[in-house]
């Protein structure tokens, strides 16, 4: 039984729409309201909706806004990345939120269902195309946890592909020492069936709101064994695209100080490719 469609918001809602293909014709469609997708069918004159689903899974991705007829005719999104639950007592200076990654956005037939699929604009893909080095290449690590890279304290990019074998649990962590951790990570109940989550409830400074703490997952099969990732990590963010980013997960974090990145296993071992692409101005 699907959750009922979010109420309307504090601002009018974002009218975008996409046909499959990214061309708005007739046929199977979608339609963003507030921070949720409409599914439907549209008929050259009016639109039905017959399901929705979240536009992101994560907690800080709201009154998003799009814009067409961009020079590749791509449909892109971009959204503001808090949350009125406590967006007035964030813990940062001189700011109050930021905006997330402009996004690209089309809808794919998924399992028999059509699903919205979001990436990050080519611009973003490119630059971390050319920064990109590998660090692991099909390395078979835990169960335990592993460090595989220390002291990263500017906004970087990961490319990661995760095949949990035994593992019911595998993923990322950002361990800040003292200043906090953020796990992103998948894991499986008995049944085989997987999720996707960011956990943040240790990420550096959640006694600000108690709304703040929290662990969000989005469910999410394997396919063919595998779970591919993208994340983007800034100062006080992560942005998760998942799988072929059908799933998208979006949150903000205050941790203090450089981070050490690990990768753990819990319940047996996964094999991990993961790719570094460092975004910072004096990166290049």
């Amino acid at each position: 039984m699907p959750r009922p469609l979010p109420p309307p918001g504090r601002r009018r809602p974002d009218p975008g729409a996409l046909g499959a293909g990214g061309q708005r014709q007739p046929g199977r469609s979608g339609r963003w309201v507030r921070d949720a997708l409409l599914r439907g069918e549209f008929d050259g004159t009016s639109f039905r909706a017959t399901g929705w689903d979240w536009l992101d899974h994560g907690a800080d991705l709201y009154a998003a806004v799009s814009w067409n007829d961009t020079p590749d005719q791509e449909r892109v999104l971009l959204g503001w990345m808090s949350n009125w639950d406590y967006a007035h007592a964030v813990p940062s200076s001189p700011f109050r939120g930021s905006m997330s990654l402009p996004r690209r956005c089309d809808l794919r037939s998924i399992d028999g269902e059509v699903r919205l699929v979001q990436a990050p604009v080519r611009a973003v893909q490119a630059l971390v195309g050319s920064r990109s080095r590998v660090v692991l290449d099909d390395v078979r690590l835990g169960p335990g946890t592993t460090r595989v890279v220390t002291g990263l304290d500017e906004a970087v990019a990961l490319e990661v592909e995760l095949r949990p074998e035994a593992a019911r649990r595998c993923g990322l962590v950002l361990d800040h020492g003292r200043g906090g951790r953020t796990e992103i990570g998948y894991e499986r109940d008995p049944e085989g069936r997987g999720w996707v989550y960011v956990d943040r409830g240790d990420s550096g400074a959640p006694t600000f709101s108690d709304r703040f703490t929290a662990r969000h997952r989005a469910p999410l099969p394997l396919r063919e064994g595998a779970l591919r990732l993208q994340v983007f990590l800034d100062r006080a963010s992560v942005e998760v695209f998942a799988g072929d980013g059908e799933r998208v997960l979006t949150d903000l974090v205050f941790p203090t100080g450089p981070a050490d990145l690990a990768v753990f296993a819990e319940g047996g071992a996964v094999l991990v490719r993961l790719g570094l692409a460092r975004l910072g101005r004096d990166s290049g």
